[in-house]
């Protein structure tokens, strides 16, 4: 979208107004943070700017100008604008749960449509002010949109945006406003109206009282432990799936094998059952080789938070259990760093890897799956299938971290090498 014949006859830059959906970002607090640690701050500024950089190019937009700690960017499409904007805010979150406190920069987002002139490396006029006004309207993490903006999407994305009474900006004048909240916002609220949920006690026309009612505790009850599974879970939106004898994990390269072989239209991976899951009957102390065996089905299953919780718990008794707990919550930070890395990843910026299958290389992609049920994977055919982290198998898993430590998607993770080569211990290929 870069501007046609921007000198003039005079070798002036020529000025041009054109129609454009404006995406305008900012730091929340960035003075009093870089006064604190300016290097540090800096190169997270520099890192999330890279983010924001890739999602503004993914979704066909430019970036106009960089200001301080502040972009602008700009859209042909206020869908594509707003379709930024989301994955800038939800990308830039999956990132967070991986980095230390003092790393997370908290970015507020305005988006409006509107006209804008552009003269050689300038860019002015009400729509870059309106833009900017709603992203002083915004919340950390959050973005504020106008009624412009508005009437073009509504019909065309599914975004949880709310609507503001209309504020009075700065030189501007009143403006309608909607706001899309921040992710954890929005999820604490989730929380919050399920425990509020009032209890329909009406009897039925069976005669039977409270049926209603039981099973809106217990829809609540399941609500409430997934979300705080996917809080805990934070970047990693697929829930672990656990071994069992013929499922890929079992055979490490056979996941591998579908995707590169050719993919069946519309199958979807197993989900194994829960080798975690426990009687309800009152058991003995397990025996060591008990506690053993169920370690090893543990360790099968990829799911190293689980490895590394059974460890510090009913398993401390086994040997060398101190050092292995340690062992698998590194495994268990690796995930999630991988996690966080395909989230950045899109189907126009995936994750090239190569695998060795039958003896010979075979080179597919990876890629964020949008429903967020795990990892996309497409083979040189274009075929893709949607494969959870403990599907991949070992080699998949150890091509995917190679691959991320050489070239990362959204940062660099230096404790990366090390994590890959304490998995290799724990699974040799």
């Amino acid at each position: 979208m870069k501007p046609m014949d921007p000198i003039a006859a005079d070798g002036q830059p020529r000025e041009q107004r054109i129609l454009a959906a404006i995406v305008f970002t900012d730091v929340v607090g960035f003075s009093k943070l870089a006064a604190t640690n300016e290097a540090r701050v800096y190169t997270s500024l520099q890192r999330d700017m890279g983010v924001i950089t890739s999602l503004c190019r993914s979704h066909s937009g430019q970036v106009l100008n960089t200001m301080g700690d502040g972009m602008l960017l700009c859209f042909t499409s206020a869908v594509d604008a707003m379709s930024c904007a989301v994955e800038i805010q939800r990308t830039l979150y999956a990132q967070s749960q991986t980095l230390p406190a003092n790393d997370v920069l908290h970015h507020r987002i305005g988006v409006h449509l509107g006209d804008i002139i552009m003269s050689g490396d300038n860019v002015f006029g009400d729509g870059v002010n309106i833009a900017a006004r709603l992203q002083a309207e915004a919340k950390p993490d959050g973005i504020c949109f106008s009624k412009t903006v508005h009437e073009v999407i509504k019909n065309k994305l599914k975004i949880d945006a709310q609507y503001l009474a209309p504020r009075q900006l700065k030189n501007i004048g009143r403006v309608e406003i909607w706001q899309i909240p921040p992710i954890e916002e929005a999820r604490q609220r989730a929380m919050q109206a399920l425990i509020a949920a009032p209890l329909e006690n009406k009897q039925e026309s069976t005669g039977v009282a409270g049926y209603k009612a039981i099973g809106l505790v217990v829809a609540t009850l399941i609500c409430l432990t997934s979300i705080g599974f996917l809080v805990r879970m934070a970047a990693n939106k697929g829930i672990p799936p656990s071994a069992k004898p013929g499922s890929a994990m079992m055979d490490k390269d056979a996941a591998v094998r579908i995707l590169a072989k050719g993919l069946h239209k519309g199958e979807k991976p197993e989900a194994p059952p829960n080798p975690d899951k426990t009687s309800t009957t009152v058991a003995t102390t397990p025996t060591v080789s008990e506690l053993t065996a169920r370690l090893e089905s543990l360790k099968k299953s990829l799911s190293f938070e689980q490895v590394a919780l059974f460890l510090t718990t009913e398993g401390k008794v086994l040997p060398d259990a101190e050092n292995q707990s340690l062992t698998y919550n590194d495994l268990a930070q690796m995930k999630l760093w991988m996690d966080s890395e395909v989230n950045g990843a899109t189907a126009s910026n995936k994750i090239p890897i190569s695998l060795t299958l039958n003896g010979a290389p075979t080179e597919v992609s990876i890629f964020r799956d949008p429903s967020g049920s795990g990892y996309t994977v497409e083979n040189t055919h274009g075929e893709q299938q949607v494969v959870r982290f403990s599907q991949l198998g070992t080699q998949g898993i150890t091509a995917i971290a190679n691959a991320l430590i050489q070239h990362p998607v959204l940062h660099a993770q230096p404790k990366a090498p090390n994590w890959l080569s304490e998995f290799q211990q724990q699974y040799p290929q």
